[in-house]
């Protein structure tokens, strides 16, 4: 059964559970248990134990929730960000000192 998430304002996923499970597996297999383990601030071995059923079951909430809008973005895409009010004039005000002379270097 092919499902999709359901949930509004998030992206829609379209593969099966088993599809994303397996894409994890192959994933955590080729990084290497303890590299992965250690950058999830988790013991090694409560990974070792875990992850089939952490995999499987984080794969479901996936399908059934989806993922928030925005959270993803396509290879060579670059993040924006955008500021207004305070936080942008303080930003403004900072990089000030480093604009360039309207003629450009030199004159």
């Amino acid at each position: 059964m092919e499902s999709v998430a359901t949930t509004s304002n998030s992206v829609n996923i379209t593969c099966k559970a088993e599809a994303l499970e397996s894409y994890f597996h192959r994933e955590a297999i080729a990084r290497g248990n303890k590299p992965l383990a250690l950058d999830m601030g988790i013991h090694p071995s409560g990974l070792s134990r875990k992850k089939v059923g952490l995999v499987g079951l984080a794969c479901k909430l996936i399908l059934q929730l989806g993922l928030p809008a925005g959270c993803i973005a396509a290879p060579g895409c670059e993040q924006n960000v955008v500021l207004t009010g305070e936080e942008a004039r303080k930003l403004l005000s900072l990089l000030e000192h480093i604009r360039e002379p309207v003629g450009g270097i030199g004159g």
